[in-house]
């Protein structure tokens, strides 16, 4: 083996071992963790959102001017599933935009980070109003969003937290008709 080869899987071992990874069959023996124990971390009352919130990247205003360019029709609603500490729910250009936005995060922590950079970041009372962050997973819309509510649903950097199976027959029931999905990955 070559010398690269040989620290490359040294390397790897060691990563396998530290956060207790297992060789799935299902994956052809690449490493993985179930995102089920990622989401576990999240959740923990000690998790540390702060510094999640510090790595999370940011993105530019083109890049929702763009979605909002393409997006027709009625803006009552803007969804962010999957909104961790809020950063797309707390985008200027969609608050100029949307009367109301909802952002959704499966962690109780993340959520009250949120909830926490609005009330610090944000001195107007009515936009503290049009922005709301609830607790519940992408797998469960219909229990936080009416069907047919949502004109825009966006999900930045977090659709790698799904169960498909589930998600689309959610995202079909709270997007309204002709609405607009909007899915950011890096």
């Amino acid at each position: 083996m070559r010398r690269s080869t040989t620290a490359s899987l040294a390397r790897r071992s060691h990563v396998a071992q530290r956060y207790r990874l297992q060789p799935q069959p299902q994956f052809h023996g690449s490493w993985t963790r179930a995102p089920i124990l990622i989401m576990a971390t999240f959740a923990k009352a000690g998790y540390n959102a702060a510094t999640y919130a510090l790595a999370r990247p940011t993105y530019p205003r083109a890049l929702f001017e763009r979605i909002l360019a393409f997006h027709r029709g009625p803006t009552r609603l803007c969804a962010d599933v999957g909104c961790g500490t809020g950063q797309v729910a707390l985008e200027p250009v969609l608050r100029k935009r949307f009367e109301r936005i909802v952002g959704v995060e499966p962690s109780s922590v993340m959520v009250q980070k949120a909830r926490d950079v609005l009330q610090r970041e944000q001195s107007d009372e009515a936009l503290k109003a049009q922005i709301e962050f609830v607790q519940a997973g992408a797998e469960e819309l219909d229990t936080v969003l009416e069907p047919g509510s949502v004109d825009l649903l966006v999900v930045a950097q977090a659709a790698h937290w799904f169960n498909w199976h589930k998600v689309w027959p959610q995202v079909g029931r709270v997007l309204r008709p002709g609405g607009t999905y909007a899915l950011i990955v890096s």
